[in-house]
């Protein structure tokens, strides 16, 4: 459960609020124009903080993975489907297999 909290917040810090800055950014200039200088500083500084407060989590939280991990082989296969073998998933491709793990 604390896992799951972790990867929440990394979510949340990394990917949600910088897209809803650049939004709300985009948005803003879409519907008001350049008005002038001082609200695009305003803006370029709000993207920034929020930008490097993004890589700050990414580097604080090293410990907290959002994607599985991914390996990559080559195979002897032609079908096409997913299959679970022991602790992992495989997703068998024509003469190639992807292999996701759970990291722990």
């Amino acid at each position: 459960m604390k896992t799951f909290f972790r990867t929440i917040i990394k979510w949340v810090f990394t990917i949600i609020i910088p897209l809803v800055v650049l939004s709300t950014c985009i948005n803003y200039f879409y519907t008001f124009g350049w008005n002038g200088w001082s609200m695009t500083l305003i803006w370029s500084a709000v993207i920034t903080v929020t930008l490097i407060n993004a890589m700050f989590y990414t580097s604080y939280m090293r410990t907290t993975h959002l994607l599985p991990k991914i390996k990559c082989q080559w195979s002897t296969g032609v079908g096409i489907y997913m299959r679970k073998v022991n602790f992992h998933w495989e997703l068998d491709l024509p003469l190639f297999t992807i292999i996701f793990q759970r990291r722990k």
